[in-house]
């Protein structure tokens, strides 16, 4: 609230608060910031609009409002995302075309909601960027508050923060023999927990392959 307190003590309230009428009162759809402002300024009164808005519309405007701060609040937009799927039956595909984001960019935002409630709140607070916590979101809940606290003492970076985390994954073990698959189709295999991938030094080698694929 600094700079808008800083901004509205030299010049007032410009730009009006967007309202609906909810439930016999009054409920803030846009402006919430300088309304807190405004309180602690004291003012007596302030500009308002009050419009007729459902609660669709409401989350709607919300959410290209929060699209289009400077500062991304990623938090407050997975919950407007969530709230239109759960109550409104969105996918995350529509998201993404009202949004101007790719799919995996909603999906990745989503997913911030699956952390604990205190490392949203540090994600809220801008304490740990949006880049820091799409790293967390792949780890268990029993090793995010360390890794966190470590994060913020050191103030890791991006990079840092990310091979910080591999060093304390548990390396997963292939589940396949990758040496008899490599002698049994002449290539150089790479598995992990979801892939396995072919490699062969020739395409002749490549269409052999697939043939004994087809006539398996």
């Amino acid at each position: 609230l600094r700079d808008i307190l800083e901004q509205l003590s030299t010049r007032g309230l410009i730009t009006p608060l967007v309202l609906r009428e909810y439930n016999g009162q009054y409920q803030i759809i846009l402006g919430r910031k300088n309304w807190y402002a405004s309180k602690l300024l004291k003012f007596k009164k302030v500009p308002v609009v009050v419009t007729r808005m459902n609660e669709e519309e409401m989350l709607l405007v919300l959410l290209a409002s929060l699209r289009e701060e400077a500062v991304q609040n990623t938090i407050a937009i997975a919950l407007v995302c969530q709230a239109l799927i759960d109550d409104y039956h969105y996918r995350q595909v529509a998201l993404a075309k009202i949004m101007h984001y790719s799919r995996s960019q909603v999906s990745n935002i989503l997913r911030l909601l699956k952390l604990p409630i205190f490392t949203r709140k540090l994600i809220n607070a801008q304490t740990i960027t949006y880049g820091h916590a799409k790293i967390l979101v792949s780890l268990d809940h029993d090793v995010i508050d360390s890794l966190v606290m470590q994060l913020i003492q050191e103030k890791l970076s991006v990079r840092e923060f990310e091979q910080l985390v591999k060093s304390r994954k548990p390396q997963v073990v292939s589940p396949l023999d990758e040496n008899q698959l490599a002698k049994m189709y002449d290539a150089t295999i790479t598995t992990t927990k979801k892939s396995i991938r072919f490699a062969f030094e020739t395409s002749e080698e490549l269409v052999e392959f697939v043939r004994k694929i087809n006539r398996k």
